[in-house]
This record gives structure tokens, C-alpha cells and sequence, in this order.
């Protein structure tokens, strides 16, 4: 995984987990010690002033507390993405967000999976079972039929269009 901020008026933004307060944090661009430094990219210029930054700044840290730190649905890539969006230079590039958004949608098929197999009285024991058991589930949610039914043909393919959004 690869670390995100944004870098305004030569302060560097990013957020991050912590226990306590908010988890949005200013460090000199590209010398943030908990991460390494590969390179900037350009997002364009915003038209607030540092005053108006630190305020917009303040603000978020309300809303992005360290205690709601997520590895895949909220992390540091979705802070730089919003924060870009309200700074008016747009949505950070897809690839930014790819990575946590990959894992968070087979954590949400591992999750279905989970449940169908509780539902179907299985064992849920198995990660890759699960996973297995959640492309199923969603091939039978896509044909409105219940998971505990039996799996067709084609359940496999229409679970994988879903994950995939292809």
C-alpha cells in the first residue's frame, strides 16, 4: 500500500489513524516520517488563500476523526480525494483509491459469503470459502433467488459481472 496527501501553500495534509481527535495531520511536503516519498502529482491551483486552507482544514478535522480511520473505506487516499474536490481541483486520479477500493469490495464478497453460509447452516471457516460462497450469492441475489437455494450455473459468472462491475 502507498500513503496520499495533499500538498497546499507548502504544508502537506493527510489523515491517519489515532485514538483520539481528529486524525488530519500537517507535515513539510514529501517528509511525512511514518511513510516513504515517492513522488508529487499535480491536482492544479487552488484559489483559497492559506487562511481559507487551514479553515477548510479545521473544518474536515470534525468530520475526519482518527478513531474513524478504515484501511479500505476510509483512509488517507478518500481524505486527499475529498479534500482535493472541496480545495476545487477536482477528484484525485481512479488509481489513487483503487487499491483500498479492490480490497474493500472483496471484503464486502467475503462478508456476503459469511452470511450465506451461516444461513445455509455451513460452517463459515474458510476465507476463500467465503469468498467462493459470496460470488454465489451475489450470481443468486442478481436472478432474485435466496442464498440458501441451490447454485446454478452461471450464479459463479453474474457474481463475478457484480464484483467486478464489468
Amino acid at each position: 500500500a502507498y500513503h496520499a496527501a495533499v500538498e497546499v501553500h507548502g504544508v502537506e495534509w493527510s489523515f491517519g489513524a489515532k485514538r483520539l481527535g481528529t486524525g488530519v495531520f500537517a507535515c513539510p511536503p514529501g517528509e511525512c516520517s511514518a511513510h516513504n516519498y515517492k513522488k508529487p502529482y499535480l491536482m492544479g491551483y487552488t484559489a483559497y488563500s492559506a487562511d481559507q486552507v487551514q479553515a477548510l482544514v479545521d473544518q474536515m478535522g470534525v468530520s475526519w476523526q482518527g478513531s474513524s480511520y478504515e484501511l479500505l473505506t476510509r483512509n488517507c487516499t478518500h481524505f486527499c480525494d475529498e479534500f482535493c474536490q472541496r480545495l476545487g481541483v477536482g477528484k484525485v486520479p481512479p488509481w489513487v483509491t483503487s487499491l483500498a477500493a479492490a480490497g474493500a469490495k472483496l471484503d464486502e464478497l467475503r462478508e456476503s459469503g459469511h452470511e450465506a453460509k451461516i444461513s445455509k447452516g455451513e460452517d463459515p471457516s474458510s476465507t476463500v470459502g467465503d469468498i467462493w460462497e459470496g460470488l454465489a450469492a451475489w450470481g443468486k441475489a442478481d436472478r432474485d433467488a435466496d442464498v440458501t437455494e441451490k447454485t446454478r450455473c452461471g450464479d459463479f459468472a453474474r457474481g463475478c459481472r457484480k464484483c467486478c462491475a464489468c
